[in-house]
């Protein structure tokens, strides 16, 4: 049991730890927490499209940054300093090891690295479009927009790896990150009248 209550904490400090990215764009923040709880709902929704493995493809994008943990978060910039996974593999044997699922996890995490299956790159594309996500934010807001669209742009040509995934991207690019609550705006503007 100490063992899963150690996992548990190590898990919740993903919630103190931020993405580095951010500070290399010169603007945003967020979590590694934040950014695996979007993955892993947009992992579930490109699974559902299609008609991928969902709880496979959910926890691919649960635990994919989970050795950030130990090692913290290394922007792409940095990354390229590194030998190949930087220490990852043994964070993550270390991580999972005595954990009752662990070899479930890292045998997860290996798919996922290998992008040989569809729930693979289903859950690189959930990875990708949590990003993209950030910034259409930035783009609608015309903070940094310069910036946002030329990084939105790289990563919907060359991160996006299934046609469901490029499918979404394409709808984020077009959707503004507001559309979710104006009719929800509206239904209640209309009852402020009525009262």
């Amino acid at each position: 049991m100490k063992d899963l209550v150690n996992f548990l904490f190590e898990a919740n400090s993903l919630k103190r730890i931020k993405r580095t990215g951010w500070q290399i764009l010169g603007q945003g923040e967020e979590s590694v927490a934040e950014h695996l709880a979007v993955s892993a709902i947009i992992g579930y929704t490109l699974a559902k499209l299609a008609k991928g493995d969902k709880e496979k493809v959910v926890l691919m994008c649960l635990f994919h940054n989970f050795y950030e943990a130990r090692l913290g978060d290394l922007h792409s910039l940095a990354q390229h300093y590194l030998n190949k996974d930087g220490g990852r593999k043994r964070i993550e044997k270390d991580a999972f090891g005595k954990l009752p699922f662990g070899k479930e996890v890292l045998s997860l995490i290996k798919e996922y690295r290998e992008r040989k299956t569809l729930e693979a790159r289903l859950a690189k594309d959930a990875d990708a479009l949590s990003f993209m996500i950030q910034l259409k934010e930035f783009i609608d807001l015309g903070a940094g927009e310069s910036f946002a669209r030329e990084w939105f742009s790289i990563h919907k040509k060359t991160r996006l790896r299934t046609g469901v995934g490029r499918k979404l991207g394409e709808a984020i690019e077009k959707g503004r990150m507001h559309d979710w609550w104006e009719d929800i705006r509206g239904k209640i503007a209309r009852n402020w009248e009525r009262e």
